[in-house]
């Protein structure tokens, strides 16, 4: 058994990395990205699908943005300039497999949480506010279920998953029905990714301070129970973004001092831990946008203090001239060993306890 969930991802991508089956899955993705010029005329062809990558990474939601385009190709209003050309048969059977190696993951790290509340494992989904795509029934994983479990047994043994394990979900689930649910996570969703900085909305601050002297109202509790969901939910939805970067033959962006010109700020507030540095080159991911994407940050700052941080980017600025030339300003939050964001108010939680629900 590993130290943590976060060391066991990393472990599965490597397994990931090494399989052949993904390197398909690879190839189809980079061709649906990427076309290949003529050297000896300088032209670039179009590419055979149009515009179909650039509109399935929107969202950024790995797999399941591609399924999505090819599912909904004939219902999408595009603008004059774009299009889109429907996935083949071979092409539709690779990436469906990409996706049901994600899904499957998600799958045995809440089946327990499904047989106690499949609202509440609904919602921990990283999927949960996507529209479904449809899958043939004989796809299947790169993996068999056995080399998901150390991951999965590490989920499991998380400190925020065993706290809303063994709270009172059964009566949450009660009292707030599923399109109250997905109302209410979308809210938080908005409001955690405008506060991964500085300017934490004053919902937010002021929620957390009433957590820190036990002062909760009704709505507070059920707040905080749907904060512990929003962070397994963001947990599983970083897994599957390193997982599907793995797969797709993508590796971690490391800052460190051969690259890293400045830190311009390091914030701790009452959600998350946040940086923002300068760095030398223009920094992208294989599989699109680095926004959303886990990167290690291993330097000495200008104290010499070693820094060892895992962290979320939130927002990326490029800058192709300058005093440095390339250069990238990146934004990000610290993810601890269960890839949390936002320890810092959940860990306030734990620390006092998911308040009981009292139904009257």
């Amino acid at each position: 058994m590993s130290l943590s969930f976060r060391n066991d991802v990393f472990a599965l991508c490597k397994k990931a990395q090494k399989n052949m089956a993904a390197k398909e899955i690879s190839n189809t993705i980079m061709a649906l990205k990427i076309t290949k010029g003529n050297i000896s005329s300088g032209e670039i062809p179009r590419n055979p699908h149009g515009d179909f990558a650039q509109l399935a990474e929107h969202s950024n939601n790995q797999f399941h943005g591609y399924l999505f385009v090819d599912d909904n190709a004939d219902k999408i209003q595009l603008p004059a300039f774009l299009s889109i050309k429907r996935l083949s048969n071979e092409e539709r059977m690779a990436i469906e497999k990409g996706h049901k190696t994600l899904t499957r993951f998600v799958e045995l790290c809440l089946n327990d949480m499904r047989e106690k509340s499949p609202i509440i494992a609904d919602a921990i989904s990283p999927y949960y506010l996507y529209k479904g795509v449809s899958l043939n029934n004989d796809t299947i994983s790169l993996f068999e279920d056995s080399e998901y479990d150390d991951l999965v047994k590490s989920f499991k043994s998380g400190k925020v998953y065993k706290a809303l394990f063994g709270s009172d979900i059964d009566r949450f689930s009660q009292i707030i029905n599923k399109n109250n649910l997905q109302a209410l996570m979308a809210v938080i969703e908005k409001e955690f990714s405008t506060g991964y900085n500085e300017d934490i909305p004053s919902d937010l601050s002021a929620l957390s301070m009433r957590l820190l002297n036990k002062q909760l109202n009704a709505p507070d509790i059920l707040y905080a129970y749907a904060i512990m969901i929003y962070a397994l939910k963001e947990s599983l939805r970083m897994a599957c973004q390193l997982l599907f970067g793995a797969i797709c033959g993508g590796d971690l962006v490391v800052l460190n001092n051969d690259n890293l010109i400045n830190i311009e700020n390091r914030t701790s507030s009452q959600i998350c831990n946040f940086y923002k540095v300068f760095v030398q080159g223009a920094l992208f991911s294989v599989v699109g946008n680095l926004v959303g994407d886990v990167l290690l940050m291993d330097c000495d700052d200008s104290t010499n203090n070693h820094i060892h941080e895992f962290g979320m980017v939130t927002s990326t600025t490029i800058q192709f001239g300058g005093e440095f030339g390339e250069t990238s300003k990146i934004s990000f939050v610290i993810v601890d060993n269960e890839l949390i964001p936002i320890s810092n108010i959940t860990n306030t939680i734990l620390n006092h306890g998911l308040p009981n629900i009292v139904i009257k």
